[in-house]
């Protein structure tokens, strides 16, 4: 860094300090002017590292915190206009939401569906109708002796399919398909 001063500046500080009585003093007014200039000059250079160091420090603080507590409490109660459903509303703190829910109902009730009128009505008419009638008819035989004799032995423990009467039962001679109590006494 150099100072230079300029040609006016070195002509007054050659004149002489003191001058002659009754003339007038010249007093210079001297001023310096700087120029100033700068130039870059390689000082060195500079490294910089960075690091991190953990210390550890107990501190004290005070923590809020919220939570939230949930309770279901089943109510079961039928609502039956539905212009006035329950809203969600608040009891103090809390927050309470109603659920509702849909259930389909089935109701049973008799109904009274019809009647069935039963009249007894009597009625009377004539028809003609063929009916198939049974008749027994009595033939009496005369046998001899040894006819009878052999006839019995045979049919004496067996009942006549037509009368229930064995021949046994009959008088000697005579066969018969009627029961006893319709037969003609001789």
């Amino acid at each position: 860094m150099g100072v230079t001063t300029s040609p006016e500046h070195e002509r007054h500080a050659a004149a002489p300090a003191s001058a002659p009585a009754g003339t007038g003093l010249t007093v210079p007014v001297i001023e310096e002017a700087v120029d100033v200039r700068t130039q870059a000059v390689d000082r060195g250079a500079v490294r910089i590292t960075k690091s991190v160091v953990t210390r550890d420090e107990q501190v004290e603080t005070l923590l809020q915190e919220e939570r939230v507590e949930v309770e279901r409490r089943p109510i079961g109660k039928t609502i039956s206009n539905s212009s006035s459903l329950p809203a969600p509303h608040y009891e103090g703190d809390t927050l309470v939401i109603p659920v509702l829910e849909e259930v389909l109902v089935t109701e049973k009730r008799t109904v009274l569906v019809e009647e069935v009128r039963v009249t007894r009505v009597q009625q009377a008419q004539r028809q003609s109708l063929q009916v198939p009638l049974r008749r027994e008819e009595v033939h009496v035989e005369r046998l001899d002796a040894a006819e009878t004799s052999r006839d019995a032995e045979r049919s004496a423990d067996r009942p006549d399919s037509a009368t229930g009467t064995t021949s046994a039962e009959l008088p000697e001679g005579e066969a018969s398909t009627v029961p006893r109590d319709r037969q003609e006494t001789s």
